[in-house]
């Protein structure tokens, strides 16, 4: 096969994944929950995580968001989906706070200047499960080194976790959120961004 044929299937593929009432995500999906359960460590972090972002309250409205890091929005990598800027997704994000009534936003970044820009728009009303490990400047990438593969994956899992109990749920489109929204229990308003492939 070709790889042009390839590409072209890809982003098929891909875009499908995110399209609104997607047959391909709702496939997936109830493949997921039919078939793959959290530990019982992992729940119980899970658990200590949501107390201590004050986010247990059933009624708290929560607005979660997945955003992919800058090194997408520097390198552009080629066959991987566009990364919309950080402030369009800050304004989506506040557009659908308003139209929902959402209390908070819940961030899952890896990205310490996604985090920033975030916390500049919404104060004390941003929250994340753990600190950013990564920053990229000038072509160079800073990555925390204070802890395992296993622990960062960790982290990760427990962060799409909460973000796909979220009332809302909005990502770019990357590996992250396509796991939220298989993870996902019916949540109120999913918004994915497709911008399609980079060259």
């Amino acid at each position: 096969m070709s790889t042009v044929d390839y590409d072209a299937q890809r982003a098929e593929s891909i875009c499908s994944f995110f399209a609104e009432s997607s047959l391909e995500r709702i496939t997936w999906k109830n493949i997921y929950q039919k078939n793959i359960r959290l530990n019982a460590e992992v729940k119980k972090i899970v658990r200590s995580k949501v107390a201590e972002l004050q986010m247990e309250d059933e009624d708290l409205r929560i607005c979660g968001v997945h955003c992919r890091g800058t090194d997408y929005l520097s390198l552009k990598p080629t066959n991987h989906p566009i990364q919309p800027s950080t402030e369009e997704v800050i304004e989506k994000t506040r557009k659908v706070m308003t139209e929902h009534s959402c209390d908070k936003v819940f961030l899952a970044t890896e990205d310490a200047l996604i985090a920033k820009k975030f916390a500049s728009a919404f104060g004390n009303k941003l929250v994340m499960a753990y600190p950013p490990y990564e920053e990229y400047e000038d072509g160079e990438f800073f990555i925390r080194k204070d802890m395992s593969l296993y622990q960062s994956g960790l982290e990760y899992l427990c962060t799409l976790e909460i973000l796909s109990s979220c009332t809302c749920i909005i990502g770019t489109a990357c590996g992250g959120s396509m796991m939220a929204a298989l993870m996902a229990n019916n949540p109120e308003y999913e918004y994915y961004f497709w911008l399609g492939l980079y060259e």
